[in-house]
């Protein structure tokens, strides 16, 4: 797991303390990177609150959105999968994320809001996946009308799509999907809360 994220949120929820070199001080180029073992099979790039300056520092570098990138090659084949925790914006940083992926998964509250979002986020990574074809990398995002699921709250369709689709462009192996079945949830998406 990499927390890119300058909330450090999923460093913290893990009681992870404070690391000498995070995901912000290997960006910068002041250290390699470097997984904290937080328990058999599970290594964290920890983050802290000195990422949120990194968009602004890293702002004249060259090839910036490939730092990243560059960074998990080194490791890369220390894993099976490098899952990346990405801040809530289409910043420099998420930039970096999906520079550095093969696949992208959002999760999503079936909230008005972040529905809207949704939306954005696609359009951003459409132009990012015709851009890095031309480099020669690959990135595939799935489509499953999820506004409209979202909607309705056919979750059980939803689940089966989202199956598919990483069993088809990923691996056979077997997803599991939480479903979020709060009736408050659903019912804000309705119109009726």
């Amino acid at each position: 797991l990499i927390d890119l994220d300058p909330q450090a949120n999923l460093t913290i929820s893990l009681g992870i303390p404070r690391q000498k070199i995070t995901i912000y001080e290997a960006l910068r180029g002041e250290g390699e990177l470097t997984p904290f073992n937080y328990k058999q099979n599970l290594d964290v790039v920890t983050s802290s609150l000195d990422l949120s300056g990194a968009e602004m520092e890293l702002i004249n570098e060259a090839g910036r959105e490939f730092i990243l990138r560059e960074l998990i090659g080194q490791v890369a084949d220390d894993y099976d999968y490098v899952l990346i925790d990405c801040p809530p914006s289409l910043g420099l940083l998420t930039l970096n994320a999906l520079t550095s992926s093969r696949y992208v998964l959002i999760p999503l509250q079936t909230e008005f809001l972040a529905v809207q979002g949704l939306a954005k986020i696609k359009q951003v990574i459409d132009v990012l996946i015709n851009k890095l074809a031309k480099r020669g990398i690959g990135l595939k995002a799935f489509n499953f009308d999820s506004k409209i699921e979202a909607a309705t709250g056919n979750s059980a369709r939803m689940k089966v799509k989202i199956q598919q689709g990483l069993e088809k462009e990923h691996t056979k192996e077997i997803v599991r999907i939480i479903k979020d079945s709060k009736l408050k949830v659903q019912a804000a998406i309705m119109g009726d809360y």
